[in-house]
Formats: structure tokens, sequence, C-alpha cells
């Protein structure tokens, strides 16, 4: 049983600097413990090492794709279903995608904060909430 007392880890794999910041500092405003990283390589070794309560994964990355990190990951055998991960894109990902991997959610940039606030805290309480769009 997790400890109530800790704070839920977030990584938090996003390249683009101002966008980390935000977004790490509305996360830990939350409440959330957050380690940010910027490549897929170090997205993999993270949720891996560290082995985070939830994933907020940007598509493209400089050094490969969310969905690369999401293949490793798998042969890992860690899946969106035991690593809970919401997918960030400026662009609307194939319906193929979503079905392959399973995300919790799929978010377009730009988003409303709230919003990542709200799909964060879903996941993260376990709520199935709606499909993926």
């Amino acid at each position: 049983m997790r400890d109530q007392l800790k704070p839920r880890q977030i990584l938090l794999v996003e390249d683009e600097p101002n966008l980390q910041l935000v977004l790490a500092r509305v996360l830990e405003a939350t409440g959330y413990q957050v380690r940010v990283v910027g490549t897929a390589t170090e997205a993999v070794a993270q949720a891996t090492a560290a082995r985070p309560d939830l994933m907020v994964l940007d598509v493209n990355l400089p050094d490969g794709t969310g969905w690369g990190v999401l293949r490793q990951l798998a042969g890992c055998g860690i899946s969106c279903a035991t690593l809970p991960t919401i997918v960030l894109s400026a662009g609307q990902p194939a319906p193929s995608r979503i079905a392959e991997f399973q995300p919790r959610a799929f978010l377009p940039k730009p988003f409303p904060v709230e919003t990542l606030k709200r799909l964060v805290a879903e996941a993260l309480a376990g709520d199935p909430g709606p499909a993926p769009t």
C-alpha cells in the first residue's frame, strides 16, 4: 500500500523549456512531486528507475517520439495500464496510436492547465473517466 503522506510522483516529459516550467509549477502547486525530463531516452530511464505514479508525455521529442517511449516501456513490462499516461501533442494522433497504447488521455496543445490538472487527478484517483479521444 502506498504511503498516503508521500506526494504522488509525476514524470513530466516535455522538451520545450517554457512549457516544462509552467506545467511543473502548476503540478507542484497542486501537491505533486514532479520530475522533468526533455528527451525520450531520459523518459525511458526515469520511468523504469523511478517508477512514477503518472507520466505526462509529449509526443514530439528531440531524440524520438512519445510513442517510441511507450513502445520501449512496453518492452520492459510497463504499459499505460501500469503507468497511467497522459499524452500531449500539437497534432492529432492517429486513432491506431491511441488504440495501440491506450493512454489515460490525449491532450491537444495548447490546452488549459485546469484540464491537465483534472486529468491528472482523475488518473491518480483511478477514475477510468471517458475513453481517450
